[in-house]
């Protein structure tokens, strides 16, 4: 058998199929959510909102793992964690310690 040439191994991105592994899982992960939601017919908003006290469409890690538990319990640590760190909000002017997590975003994603 032939080894693969050094152009072709230096030309493959490294980490492409992990990539493209996490966004199959995700997608899996948010088909699962969005069946149990609409099977038990959950306003996802109003699960999020219950935790938003301050109504700025974003709430803190332990909250969002709280409600999406709530969403669908039968969710794994490792699948809660990939769809948590998904809607991270980035750093920036108005975004500061504690992190927090856009629960907007994951609505509007469930209710495609």
């Amino acid at each position: 058998r032939k080894a693969p040439s050094l152009s072709t191994a230096w030309a493959a991105e490294p980490g492409a199929d992990d990539e493209v592994d996490h966004d199959t899982r995700f997608g899996a992960i948010l088909d699962r959510l969005q069946e149990q939601v609409f099977k038990r017919r959950i306003r996802v908003k109003d699960v999020f909102r219950d935790f938003d006290k301050l109504n700025c469409s974003r709430i803190t890690r332990e909250q969002f793992v709280r409600a999406l538990r709530g969403l669908c319990p039968g969710l794994d640590q490792t699948e809660v964690d990939l769809v948590v760190n998904h809607f991270k909000c980035q750093p920036g002017r108005r975004v500061t310690w504690p992190q927090v997590y856009n629960y907007i975003a994951f609505c509007n994603c469930i209710e495609e």
